[in-house]
């Protein structure tokens, strides 16, 4: 069996990678993709992950057993009796840290603990071995990150890749204010500390230098391999055959995502377009959208899809016709944001409907052709888009096709894996900040 991320060759220095991620490998595409590169590029990569849940572990056995990269996994799920207590033991720490920084206290322990439950954890599975590069990314691996660098030594550098803003992922709500402050104070106080940053989209990384001052963090979007257009599923095709398929995905279905714009829109539309949304289902949420879709009488019309590994995201888009990017700008990360949902979309070769958030208002005018964008909130507009390339064979194939031309020409990972390489693997030590050291 081919395993993915096969060294491809000798080159000058093997440097010892360790990515850290407060979440199941399986749940993110971008570490993998990170991590597949490295070791294909002949490098050491180890991961350091969570194991929450049973489910979610089974996705990764499944994910792992194509990779040669080492992944440790920190046993943290609630309903485990091996792994309770640690649990336990991490909510209470976390919850009486948060008491104490919402009271007045800036330490840093009081700090990290407050913003990342499993700091500790973290910190010592990821300085368990030496590294020469160490990578967090999200928000709970900021503080774990810096503090593992600090902990091995040496030359050790450490980079941040800011998928999103996370500062910016919260509702402007006064009564998560302290939420907002807790996550802007790690990251004003670590995003200085690191050698690199990495973002996934212009807008975020002009935001995190306006906001935080530090050397704008170089772009890599979430793009795709081309080999993942012929990964084997075992879904059949949703479109074609006189039936046009509309397609969103996410990790959850659930609220505050433009669905009950999207079924809205759906009951406009002529009864040969079905909609086809896939992701863990938010129960309670899933009701309300199935009552909202009986009202409007296109209850058989809309199809819930099993999750599936990223792998198979983008052979599994080719199977439909237009791909929904119902991004919501209600956040300001949701207002700059670019998903990889938009670039499965493009490599899967099918149009694009997308909320005319700045972000994807920008990436759509970088691909025109692909389909259009609509003010977010408002089903009418979406359904007119919708119903010109329903109503239009020819100019829906022609959106089609040029989709995958933008991919192939611009947004494939044989086109960022490069750049993603030369960042992380350019060993100057005359680069890092030091701060670390000193502290």
């Amino acid at each position: 069996m081919t395993r993915v991320g096969a060294p491809r060759g000798s080159q000058a220095r093997r440097l010892r990678f360790c990515l850290v991620t407060s979440a199941h490998v399986c749940n993110n595409p971008r570490l993998v993709k990170e991590a597949d590169a490295l070791h294909g590029a002949g490098h050491d990569v180890r991961v350091v992950a969570i194991w929450a849940d049973a489910t979610n572990g089974m996705r990764d056995d499944a994910l792992m057993r194509s990779r040669d990269w080492r992944l440790h996994r920190i046993r943290v799920a609630r309903r485990e009796w091996d792994s309770r207590f640690r649990w336990v033991a991490g909510s209470l720490t976390q919850a009486a840290a948060r008491q104490a920084f919402d009271r007045g206290v800036r330490t840093d322990a009081i700090r990290d603990q407050a913003a990342s439950r499993f700091v500790r954890q973290l910190t010592r599975a990821a300085a368990r071995e030496p590294a020469d590069v160490i990578v967090g990314h999200n928000l709970q691996a900021l503080p774990a990150v810096v503090r593992a660098a600090r902990r091995i030594g040496g030359d050790a550098r450490v980079g941040f890749d800011l998928e999103d803003l996370h500062s910016g992922e919260l509702p402007d709500e006064p009564s998560i204010e302290a939420t907002r402050r807790l996550v802007s104070e790690v990251e004003r106080r670590y995003l200085p500390e690191c050698d690199f940053l990495l973002a996934s989209a212009d807008g975020i990384a002009d935001e995190v230098v306006r906001q935080y001052g530090v050397r704008r963090p170089s772009v890599v979007h979430n793009v795709f391999p081309l080999s993942d257009r012929s990964v084997t599923t075992t879904e059949e095709r949703r479109g074609g055959g006189g039936t046009v398929s509309l397609y969103w995905y996410s990790q959850v279905i659930g609220p505050r995502r433009g669905l009950e714009e999207a079924v809205t829109a759906l009951s406009q539309l002529p009864p040969t377009v079905h909609l086809h949304l896939r992701g863990n289902r938010d129960e309670s949420y899933a009701e309300s959208l199935a009552s909202l879709a009986s009202e409007l009488g296109v209850e058989n019309r809309v199809h819930v899809l099993a999750p599936a590994p990223p792998d198979a995201l983008v052979s599994l888009a080719r199977q439909h016709d237009i791909g929904l990017a119902l991004e919501q700008p209600t956040t300001l990360n949701r207002r700059l944001c670019v998903t990889n949902k938009f670039f499965t979309y493009l490599l899967g070769g099918i149009a694009v409907a997308a909320t005319d958030t700045p972000g994807q208002r920008s990436m759509m005018s970088r691909v025109p052709g692909v389909g259009f964008t609509y003010p977010a909130g408002d089903a009418n507009s979406l359904a007119r888009g919708l119903s010109a390339l329903v109503n239009d064979p020819a100019a829906l194939a022609a959106a089609k096709q040029t989709a995958y031309e933008h991919a192939v020409k611009r947004f494939s990972w044989e086109l960022e894996e490069p750049k993603l390489l030369d960042i992380l693997t350019r060993f100057d030590a005359q680069e890092a900040t030091r701060a670390r050291s000193a502290s």
